[in-house]
């Protein structure tokens, strides 16, 4: 007690009146630090509290208050924070029990489409075999084909990129032959077919595209002659070349990009090779040092012999 007391002596004197209220609040918490029992701290904060002190005033007074309410809103920012991390995990764990429950009840489903069809059946065949029969022929083809569906889907899942490239450029080449097919027949309908005489706004006419080319006829000329213009070799070649100096430069790009990876890989691999030989070196080094060092210690010990002998 006597060893603390001189310990607490030069820290805190409460025989003399404290400047204010700053000072007592740090006297506070440099008892809270205190190496002391829990009693003691309670004592020594009851004398500071109840001791004289003179109050802060004017703008010093406002800096305390200030201080005050900051740390005040630290300590309750941090248990908001807290209360609120804890609400985040009690949500999580009840979205994930919540999911579970799904999960498991819709795995038991799957077992249980197929335990309903057997359990199901054998209800209306017990007194028939006939019957009987029928209906465990009916069960095995149904359980078959969702067995057969099952299979396909899972086959579907667990395709590899070459066979899902394959199968999408088989889907790509047919929709084009049947687009193709299809506008060929509207083609083929509109240039060659007759159109109705009797009723329908074609009438009259020869065929549909006899009223495309009238439409035409009829606009003015400068759009005519604009028309006119992108249907000619003066656009077609210069809208090519252009394509296709479009289509090199992107070539030249992407080509540019890949010689850039394969240098950045090569660089890499050197590197790792500089790396490996200067591990080689260090070790040998290393290694040389040690032999020669192993090769000088029977001179040494020849040379301490001698020396010892010829004192």
């Amino acid at each position: 007690m006597r060893k603390h007391t001189q310990l607490l002596a030069p820290v805190i004197t409460f025989q003399e009146n404290l400047s204010n209220e700053e000072r007592t609040w740090e006297e506070i918490m440099q008892i809270k630090a205190m190496p002391v029992g829990m009693t003691q701290k309670k004592e020594l904060k009851a004398k500071l509290q109840t001791a004289t002190k003179l109050r802060l005033q004017g703008y010093e007074q406002f800096k305390y208050q200030q201080r005050k309410r900051f740390q005040l809103f630290k300590i309750r920012w941090q248990e908001t924070y807290t209360k609120l991390e804890l609400w985040r995990l009690a949500s999580i764990i009840k979205s994930a029990a919540t999911g579970f429950k799904e999960r498991l009840v819709e795995g038991e489903g799957q077992f249980y489409k197929y335990c309903n069809l057997v359990f199901g059946g054998w209800d209306f065949c017990i007194h028939n075999e006939k019957s009987a029969t029928i209906k465990h022929k009916a069960l095995f083809n149904e359980i078959k084909g969702l067995l057969e569906v099952e299979r396909l889907e899972e086959e579907r899942q667990n395709r590899s990129r070459e066979e899902k490239t394959k199968l999408i450029t088989i889907r790509i080449v047919i929709n084009l032959l049947v687009l193709l097919v299809l506008v060929g027949a509207v083609a083929y309908s509109i240039a060659e077919l007759i159109p109705s005489k009797g009723c329908g706004p074609f009438r009259g006419q020869g065929s549909v595209w006899e009223l495309v080319v009238n439409t035409f006829m009829g606009l003015p000329s400068w759009i005519r002659s604009i028309l006119f213009f992108f249907s000619t070799a003066g656009f077609a070649v210069p809208a090519f070349v252009v394509l296709v100096l479009c289509l090199y430069y992107y070539y030249a790009v992407s080509a540019a990009n890949k010689h850039m990876v394969m240098v950045l890989k090569n660089q890499l691999v050197l590197e790792g090779h500089d790396k490996q030989f200067l591990l080689n070196r260090l070790s040998a080094f290393i290694k040389q040092q040690q032999e020669h060092q192993k090769a000088l210690r029977p001179i040494e010990m020849t040379n301490l012999a001698d020396i010892s002998s010829g004192s």
